[in-house]
């Protein structure tokens, strides 16, 4: 479509974190005003929402060729979002094992993943995008000249991704915790099954729980700053492997806070 192929690759990535940032502001105050109290929403630590980046460029290639017809725009602006929001989540949860986002509540849902409420959202969504909000974004994008967009975007690119690998590597320490918790936690239960008050090996027993047990507070105090940070900023975030370790933490984390407030 030649609505598609007028902007040049460095536009369209241009395109992409401005995307990024206004899903941000989005979400964050929407997940603000849901919680009662600011919430840093995002995989990321920069205020960036890649989800929103890579779904409003989703949305702009699939509605601007059929830019004309807005019945059409709504519905491969929905369907198109609703299959990229479905397949990062399937891939985010095979990787860290964590749901950062749980439609599980929501009536009609597709294993917690997607929901008929968000892909009417996601329809509505690209009708402002395709008819109001993309059109001042390409005033603003197209005011820069090339050289000034260059610079932005291997500025942004150079954040961007030195953010991405940490953030990974974030979620990837959340799993290692939630995985240590959950052996400790299993290995517990196994011990007091065989604890019996006769057996010569009870006091063994307690003394190895004991140990297990400061263990699993040592895990919970070398949680660090960032691994927080992602689970305050996803308060909704499940696991079907960790549940309950998953919910240890983040009730060690709302423990924290509230024992820095009482200091």
């Amino acid at each position: 479509s030649d609505l598609v192929s007028k902007y040049s690759v460095i536009q369209w990535i241009m395109f992409f974190y401005v995307y990024c940032f206004i899903g941000w502001m989005l979400e964050s105050a929407i997940v603000s005003v849901t919680e009662k109290k600011f919430v840093n929403r995002g995989f990321l630590r920069i205020p960036f929402l890649p989800l929103y980046g890579f779904g409003a460029l989703t949305i702009l290639f699939s509605t601007l060729p059929v830019k004309s017809d807005p019945v059409l725009v709504y519905i491969c602006g929905a369907l198109s979002c609703t299959l990229l929001e479905y397949t990062t989540g399937v891939v985010m949860e095979s990787l860290f094992k964590v749901k950062y986002w749980d439609y599980s509540n929501a009536e009609f849902n597709l294993n917690g993943k997607i929901c008929v409420m968000s892909s009417l959202f996601w329809g509505f969504l690209s009708l402002l995008f395709t008819y109001k909000l993309h059109e001042l974004t390409e005033k603003l994008v197209l005011n820069f000249s090339n050289t000034v967009t260059l610079i932005i975007v291997i500025t942004i690119s150079v954040l961007f991704a030195s953010d991405m690998v940490y953030s990974i590597k974030t979620a990837f320490d959340v799993r290692k915790v939630l995985a240590k918790l959950t052996e400790i936690k299993n290995e517990i239960e196994k011990l007091i099954s065989q604890s019996v008050e006769k057996s010569e090996r009870a006091q063994a027993i307690r003394d190895k729980i004991q140990s297990l047990n400061a263990e699993r507070q040592k895990v919970f105090s070398k949680i660090s700053f960032y691994p927080r940070q992602l689970l305050k900023a996803h308060p909704h975030a499940t696991s079907s492997r960790f549940s309950e370790a998953l919910r240890d933490v983040k009730e060690s984390i709302v423990n924290r806070r509230k024992n820095k407030t009482k200091k």
